[in-house]
């Protein structure tokens, strides 16, 4: 459940560790923001703050990094296996010390299949003998969540909202006589104030939200009258109204007033606090006022009223985040004045983006004495001179909002933007150090938005040209989902690759001779492959793990497996793909002699001869 107090317990209990030496490392999840969602930022995380904690840990994993620097974009069995477990358990177990790590808001990492793999993954840590290792978690009961404890029964948990009512009733009632003795001593307020039967009024009230409790203390001691506060929060109560109508609208009513500028007030309240809940990671008030295009003055004056519900910090630089997710989601579910409509709230951030990176991207826009300047001979302060906060997140993020808006903008201006602006992004993105984001940031951008036009017999563009095996790739095959391909091949190992970047996730080995056939199950979650030693083996391609072998065939197995067929009746020749028995995609000398083929919708894999596997891209007219 929403505001049960969850994180709040999660970052006391991190810094009571931190006190006493015992934090090991922390993650946070947070929906909404880029990375805060992305499980594959946590292993690499908690890898390096354990490196901190725990400096015997040091040579392995630099170990790691030096021999694979792609580590952290593989799969997280694979970077959990090299830079945690192993390293780990190498360590000398003399004297074993005590660390905990502390993850928070599982559920509100963005994939679900990743819940429960980071579960999997981290109750195996109690394997590890040389520290005496725990994790800390904290999750709504989300399905992916429940199923991973399901499959794992080694953990001990605490069901917050099912605490007998007296527990949560104790604790809120704890924290209230805390919260608002503080304010009554810094205020130089009567000694009985508020008194026990406001107190227990407040603690009927939020039961079982703890959130409701911090949000109605950070109402009370703004402003300079609490007593006034608390009586109007008080008041507001008696309506009829939803829990979360009455953790947030005693706030947000705070805006409204009786004069005839209701309208433009919420109008402005959508647009900058649409856009403080919306931005892919947090961004302080001055960028923010660049990006939205208000002035950073009527930005302040309209959030002096929200510091109930907002971080926001008194200094220029600091980010303005919101205080608890359960704001962002109110405001988004609410059907009331403060409504905020994801998919517009979207579409004008795509907008103020793009209308940032016209305005402000240009040809060598950091004045560099050649273009041929290395990333890390470039001074980050002249980087930020000239690429200010506001354009660093258009840049990046653009595309982002324009996937969010559901095609709300117009092919023609991002086509227009693309045709005179391209080459100006992307130089702004390496110089901001993202450069390799941008492969998936264009897959992104064609599967959501737009595609560009392909002329009959013209080359389409190579998307990815994929190299990892040593001998032959004898078959290929796309995932369902099209996020992945797996390639098999003479030197009797399947690869896993991620079709948007082109990155190798995972080699699958088992086999004893060469691979002849790859098919993924329907869930993609599962993979199964033939080969020359006169065995099929089932594989799971979220852990890399072996989970099953037929054998008892007297020859080799041929390419017998079946995977699913594309809905366009394409074929491969020599020279052309086709469809329909029509010539439609012309293959230069050098791809012609493909030793295997797949095809899903739009796309065509290539294993060749050499080891090679090419993704190209076209478009059906």
């Amino acid at each position: 459940m929403a505001g049960t107090g969850k994180s709040t317990i999660a970052r006391t209990v991190a810094q009571s560790l931190a006190k006493r030496g015992l934090l090991g490392a922390t993650f946070f999840f947070k929906r909404g923001e880029a990375e805060g969602g992305k499980a594959k930022y946590s292993i690499s995380s908690i890898a390096r703050q354990l490196v901190t904690a725990q400096r015997r840990l040091e040579p392995d994993i630099l170990k790691v990094i030096k021999t694979d620097p792609r580590i952290a974009s593989k799969f997280l069995s694979e970077q959990f296996d090299k830079l945690l477990y192993w390293p780990l358990k190498n360590l000398d177990s003399g004297q074993p010390t005590s660390v905990v790590i502390v993850i928070d808001a599982l559920d509100e990492c963005d994939r679900d299949e990743d819940m429960r793999v980071i579960i999997r993954l981290m109750s195996k840590l109690q394997e590890i003998k040389s520290l005496y290792l725990r994790v800390f978690l904290t999750s709504r009961p989300e399905l992916p969540v429940r199923l991973g404890f399901r499959d794992n029964k080694s953990y001990q948990n605490l069901v917050l909202h099912e605490l007998p009512v007296s527990v949560v009733e104790n604790d809120i009632r704890l924290f209230l006589k805390s919260k608002l003795a503080e304010l009554r001593d810094e205020r130089s307020l009567s000694p009985d104030w508020p008194g026990d039967e406001i107190i227990e009024q407040l603690v009927k009230l939020a039961v079982p939200l703890f959130i409701f409790a911090a949000t109605a203390c950070r109402f009370i001691e703004e402003g300079l009258h609490p007593k006034k506060r608390l009586k109007k929060f008080l008041e507001f109560q008696a309506r009829g109204a939803t829990q979360m109508d009455k953790v947030y609208l005693p706030v947000l009513n705070q805006l409204l007033t009786d004069d005839d500028d209701t309208k433009e007030i919420l109008e402005e309240f959508q647009d900058i606090v649409g856009a403080i809940i919306l931005l892919a990671t947090p961004l302080s008030l001055e960028p923010l006022a660049v990006l939205v295009q208000k002035p950073a003055d009527e930005i302040s004056e309209l959030l002096n009223s929200l510091h109930s519900v907002l971080n926001i910090p008194s200094d220029l630089f600091t980010p303005i985040r919101i205080l608890h997710l359960s704001f962002r989601d109110y405001l988004l579910t609410a059907r009331r004045s403060f409504h905020i409509d994801e998919e517009e709230t979207h579409e004008k951030i795509a907008a103020y983006c793009l209308r940032a990176m016209k305005d402000g991207l240009k040809s060598n826009i950091c004045n560099l004495a050649s273009y041929g300047t290395q990333y890390k001979d470039i001074d980050p302060q002249v980087i930020n001179q000239h690429l200010t906060a506001d354009l660093q997140y258009s840049t990046l993020y653009w595309v982002h909002h324009l996937k969010q808006s559901k095609g709300r903008i117009s092919e023609f201006e991002i086509l227009s933007f693309l045709k005179k602006h391209f080459l100006r992004w992307l130089e702004a993105l390496a110089l901001i150090g993202c450069i390799s984001d941008v492969v998936g940031i264009i897959y992104t951008l064609r599967l959501n938005t737009w595609r560009l036009p392909v002329v009959r017999h013209s080359w389409s563009p190579n998307l990815q040209t994929l190299e990892g095996h040593s001998s032959s790739v004898n078959s290929v095959a796309f995932s369902p989902d099209r996020r992945t391909l797996a390639s098999g091949s003479e030197d009797q190992t399947i690869k896993l690759w991620d079709t948007s970047t082109g990155i190798e996730q995972q080699t699958l080995e088992g086999h004893s001779d060469s691979i002849s056939s790859v098919v993924f199950s329907p869930d993609a979650r599962g993979l199964a492959s033939g080969s020359e030693d006169q065995t099929i083996k089932f594989w799971d391609t979220t852990t890399g793990m072996e989970r099953q072998t037929l054998e008892g065939r007297s020859d080799p197995i041929s390419s017998g497996l079946n995977g699913p067929s594309t809905k366009f009746q394409i074929s491969l020749s020599n020279t052309w793909v086709s469809l329909g028995g029509e010539n439609l995609l012309w293959l230069p000398t050098e791809y012609r002699a493909a030793t295997s083929h797949t095809f899903n919708d739009d796309t065509v894999a290539l294993g060749y001869m050499n080891g090679r596997v090419s993704i190209i891209g076209f478009q059906t007219l």
